[in-house]
């Protein structure tokens, strides 16, 4: 008996090694592949001023990055919005129209498909420049 249940447990702790390493390789447990195969999702996130509003992208005037958009310090970039786009101004729910020139903006989009320019906010966060005096 008390061979079958060292087994017992020699086969548990097994299953949940097994399992333990497929989710550390990015697979869900009892699953052969992996969970995606490209490069891990990396988040850009831009901080500076509304420099202008067009239909469906804002342009943001970049003053400070993170680690992921350093190059893009002091430079326009322009950034899409879609309709998965969460856009909160002066800590109320808001759209792409609300947004004016001299906005202060914290952008946070993905990294750009392969051979795109542009980028996809998933987030905007915006304090109107009235409230900023």
């Amino acid at each position: 008996m008390k061979k079958t249940m060292a087994l017992v447990l020699v086969v548990a702790l097994m299953v949940a090694m097994f399992a333990g390493i497929a989710e550390a390789k990015g697979r869900p447990a009892g699953k052969g592949k992996p969970a995606d195969k490209g490069n891990p999702v990396v988040t850009y996130v831009f901080k500076g001023d509304v420099a202008s509003v067009q239909d469906g992208s804002v342009t943001v005037d970049v003053q400070r990055a993170n680690k992921f958009a350093q190059s893009y310090v002091g430079q326009q970039v322009e950034i899409s919005v879609s309709d998965s786009t969460r856009i909160v101004k002066d800590d109320a729910p808001a759209t792409l129209t609300d947004l004016v020139r001299g906005d202060k903006v914290v952008v946070q989009s993905r990294a750009p498909r392969l051979g795109a320019e542009s980028f996809t906010a998933s987030g905007i966060v915006a304090e109107s420049a009235a409230a900023q005096n």
